[in-house]
């Protein structure tokens, strides 16, 4: 310590949490643990994630000498697939560093295919339709059940079509967008719904 007076100091036991494999669409949660190794009260701030799919939490926030607490997080992994990084930073009063940045590993294993994996559709002129194609397989041999699509836009419209050779485990999404009015640019995202879930089984972003 330099100046003398007591300062806060926030020790984590460990700044890198991995949850190993798991499959997307899982919810996986976990905790990193720490505690005041300074001689003034530590005041922790609300942690700030790398993305959406992440909450995170801390309690307690004011912690006295040698005290400990601890981030509680939660990570959706729907529309994650592969290697997986994501990181909370978490503020603090500690002068030393101001800010501690932890880090949640892991591996997805995917359980959807679908391509594109973003749909951008040509311009349309007036009283024509276009037509996009996106083709889903589920891989983990269990039957492709999608029983909702939705889309905000209402001049696009979803159409669900069971592949021949495989109609039990693919499908193709075809998306017609009707142009109607005065051209204009846009752009939503394609929520999947499969049975007996009531959150998304993937997105895809959709423009034209």
């Amino acid at each position: 310590r330099t100046g003398g007076g007591d300062t806060a100091q926030i020790r984590f036991d460990q700044t890198v949490y991995n949850f190993g494999t798991a499959t997307e669409g899982d919810e996986v949660g976990g905790k990193f643990h720490f505690h005041n190794a300074g001689d003034a009260v530590l005041k922790v701030q609300i942690p700030e994630t790398s993305c959406g799919c992440t909450v995170a939490s801390v309690k307690p926030d004011t912690l006295k000498p040698g005290e400990s607490g601890e981030i509680v997080f939660t990570l959706d992994l729907t529309n994650a697939r592969g290697a997986v990084g994501k990181t909370i930073t978490v503020p603090s009063n500690d002068p030393q560093q101001s800010s501690v940045t932890l880090m949640i590993t892991g591996a997805v294993k995917a359980v959807y295919d679908f391509s594109p994996q973003f749909v951008f559709s040509a311009d349309a002129a007036p009283g024509l339709t276009n037509q996009a194609t996106i083709h889903v397989q589920r891989l983990d041999g269990k039957p492709l059940r999608i029983t909702k699509t939705e889309l905000t836009k209402e001049f696009l419209k979803v159409t669900v079509i069971p592949e021949t050779n495989s109609p039990s485990r693919a499908a193709r999404l075809v998306i017609e967008a009707r142009a109607a009015g005065q051209p204009e640019q846009y752009s939503d995202i394609l929520t999947v719904y499969m049975e007996n879930s009531t959150k998304p089984a993937f997105l895809i972003p959709v423009a034209g």
